[in-house]
């Protein structure tokens, strides 16, 4: 039933048919569409424009199109649905909700809305960042969706996959990156999207968490990347589909736990209480998968899984590490089993402490003392610079077998007559010099992972350097948030192969800024001698970071994937209100 005001009456036609599945519906309207094109060519019927469907119905139908063409602008239209067959009931429901009742229930739940805005995400910049903020919280809201399928999974590490097997069937209530370009499920975002929500909403959150704790195998297993059902599976490129049981993905989930355990201890908040308790089993059940499939070639050290050795012979300069979440950042360039890798450390070294604070808030006095103990195990920070601390330059490195004089050139292939864009050494050498096992020299995000998961001492001399390198114009630091990758670097702003732009190679990333942003905060609010320095690193980082997106929110109406580290332009996908939308949480100093 429609409700028309403000012009006149539209033409009304339709289109019942039934579909197998509804991941093409555009195509099955378009089909229509162009047979009534055909008809006007052929001269069977009047040329008329727009085409219209053709308002007819098949005996079984799943699928109902109306379209409605107006003559004129202006117009206004509201559309009311109903199961009554009761004319009465149809006109009391048209009444109610369309025309001036809608609009007045709607300026209703809009003022409910920001009542509670203002009180949730008090915002000390004014009124520009706030409708920022609402934009961002309200279109992650808005993504959080409900999918159902199975998953395509193999115990392939890396390269080519021949075959997969389906994993279990499965429902995944979860947010999304973004709705147009990725949506579906990531398990390194939406550790991110929750600490978001929760602030929100804390019911609806725990819901997320729980359809993603669900998604647990025996061996305490999730798949990274939910590709459920046709929908899912028409937006992603085939290499990316099967999902592999060896590898893993952030553990992400763990910052929006502790933060639920942190702020369920402080309000003796009960549900949050009875939710972290009853979820405790399948979180050690995922977190001893990690230490179990991650483990390095050195006694607490980690290495990711799924880097691809061959991809080192061929067109990829330096191989991805997919299952790191930042995809082409330099790593070592030749994968090995020698490869120790300190972001993952770190996710390891903050699981240890997420278990241990959970079971603290619990009351798993047991559990609560094995993940002390275990965290104490792994060293503490002595052993974190031991393994990855490069002694020269104070940074936090990964390690491996490296060289760094290699670079993409182009052959030619006598065979094909084509032109391959290639990795090569010096003189077009496709064996490259020989790697050397050592600290990896790419100073970026990585880098930072101590710093942003706060496992250094406030009292600690590598704190004021990482904070001093943080701030270093020609690295990662520039007036709009800081670089994934640093300036001097040798991969900075390179391609890892002929078609795959720099990703993790120096474009702003928001989700990396707010961890930093948090850490800052975090050590300004404690005493040490880094304090100062970390308030001044803070507020300069959160202007530059909050001013950028707020310029660019207001020139495009968009919130980005990422931003452009030398003039601040988002790029990427859009709109993109997973991870970014942490705006909303740095706008009102929440961390």
């Amino acid at each position: 039933h429609t409700a028309v005001s403000g012009g006149a009456q539209p033409q009304v036609t339709h289109l019942g048919v039934k579909v197998g599945t509804f991941h093409n519906i555009t195509e099955t309207v378009q089909q229509y569409l162009a047979y009534d094109v055909m008809q006007m060519n052929w001269g069977r019927k009047a040329e008329a424009w727009p085409p219209t469907l053709p308002s007819l119905r098949t005996r079984e139908t799943n699928l109902a199109v109306f379209q409605l063409d107006f003559p004129a602008l202006p117009f206004s239209v509201d559309v009311v649905f109903s199961r009554s067959t009761d004319a009465a009931r149809h006109r009391a429901l048209q009444a109610a909700l369309s025309g001036a009742a809608l609009s007045r229930a709607v300026a209703e739940r809009v003022e409910a809305f920001d009542a509670r805005f203002a009180a949730t995400f008090p915002m000390p910049d004014g009124e520009s960042t706030q409708a920022l903020a609402k934009y961002a919280l309200s279109n992650m809201l808005g993504g959080i969706g409900y999918f159902h399928g199975r998953s395509r999974v193999s115990g392939v590490a890396a390269g080519a996959v021949s075959s997969w097997e389906p994993y279990f069937e499965a429902a995944l209530f979860s947010a999304v990156p973004s709705r147009s370009f990725f949506p579906r499920g990531f398990l390194w975002d939406e550790g991110f999207h929750q600490l978001l929500v929760q602030r929100w909403d804390p019911t609806l959150s725990r819901a997320c968490l729980a359809s993603w704790l669900d998604l647990l195998n025996a061996d305490g297993w999730i798949p990274r990347e939910q590709i459920l059902g046709n929908e899912a599976l028409a937006r992603v490129p085939e290499e990316f589909v099967v999902q592999r049981t060896t590898n893993a993905n952030p553990p992400t989930l763990l910052l929006a736990l502790k933060a639920m355990a942190d702020r369920s201890g402080e309000g003796g908040d009960e549900a949050a209480a009875s939710f972290l308790r009853r979820a405790f089993p399948r979180l050690e059940l995922w977190y001893s998968w990690y230490l179990r499939t991650q483990k390095g070639p050195e006694p607490g050290s980690f290495r990711w899984r799924g880097r691809d050795a061959t991809a080192a012979s061929g067109r990829e300069l330096n191989p991805k590490t997919l299952t790191s979440g930042l995809d082409d950042y330099p790593r070592a360039s030749h994968p090995s089993s020698r490869e120790r890798h300190v972001d993952l450390l770190c996710w390891m070294r903050l699981g240890a402490a997420t278990l241990a604070s959970i079971a603290r808030r619990v009351g798993l006095r047991a559990e609560a003392a094995k993940y002390a103990k275990l965290e104490k195990r792994m060293g503490g920070e002595e052993r974190l610079n031991a393994l990855h601390l490069h002694a020269r330059t104070g940074e936090y490195r990964d390690w491996g077998e490296h060289v760094d004089s290699l670079s993409l050139q182009w052959f030619h292939d006598p065979e094909t007559g084509q032109r391959t864009l290639l990795r090569a050494g010096r003189g077009g050498d496709l064996r490259g010099p020989k790697p050397k096992l050592g600290s990896v020299p790419h100073y970026g995000y990585v880098s930072l992972f101590p710093l942003m998961m706060q496992l250094l001492s406030p009292q600690s001399d590598s704190l004021g350097r990482q904070i001093e390198l943080l701030q270093d114009p020609g690295g990662i630091w520039t007036p709009f948030g800081l670089a994934s990758l640093s300036k001097r670097s040798s991969l900075y702003d390179q391609r890892n192969t002929e078609h795959d732009r720099p990703y993790w190679r120096g474009p702003i990333w928001i989700n990396m800024n707010y961890l930093a942003l948090a850490a800052l905060s975090h050590y300004a609010s404690v005493d040490g001698p880094h304090a100062q320095a970390a308030r001044e690193a803070h507020d300069a980082l959160r202007a530059n970071v909050l001013g950028n997106v707020q310029r660019e929110f207001e020139r495009t109406g968009f919130i980005w994937e990422q931003y452009n580290e030398k003039h601040g332009q988002g790029q990427g996908s859009h709109p993109f209100t997973g991870w970014s939308g942490l705006v909303a949480l740095v706008a009102s100093g929440q961390y």
